[in-house]
């Protein structure tokens, strides 16, 4: 609720996650419902805009052989990219400059598809 609240100030919730380690860049608009789970594991460029409700979690766990399997990784996203309503972003991600990101798209661990305009 505190992060929700960050989003009707300019500038704030972008500083609240540089505060926990992310490397944030400028001109970025953060929408209502925004879930950054691993808030230090995250890159962002410039002049990126982020569609409502859009998920975005740097771990996975999956199941392997008889155990589980914890994956870890930063998602980088580049300069000039919308990211569409409702999108998820996994593990590993690396979205490149000047992308569009249609209405809810799940970009999976170690996924770097480009998605033409």
């Amino acid at each position: 609720m505190f992060e929700q609240l960050l989003l009707f100030f300019p500038g704030a919730f972008s500083l609240w996650l540089r505060l926990w380690g992310a490397k944030i860049g400028k001109n970025i608009y953060w929408t209502s419902g925004i879930q950054v789970v691993d808030r230090s594991l995250l890159i962002v460029g410039d002049n990126v805009i982020f569609g409502g409700q859009v998920t975005i979690c740097s771990h996975i766990i999956k199941p392997r052989r008889n155990n589980l399997l914890l994956y870890v990784k930063t998602i980088e996203i580049g300069n000039n990219v919308f990211l569409g309503a409702r999108s998820s972003i996994g593990a590993g991600s690396k979205i490149p400059d000047n992308e569009y990101i249609p209405f809810a798209q799940q970009i999976y661990p170690k996924n770097r598809l480009s998605y033409q305009k």
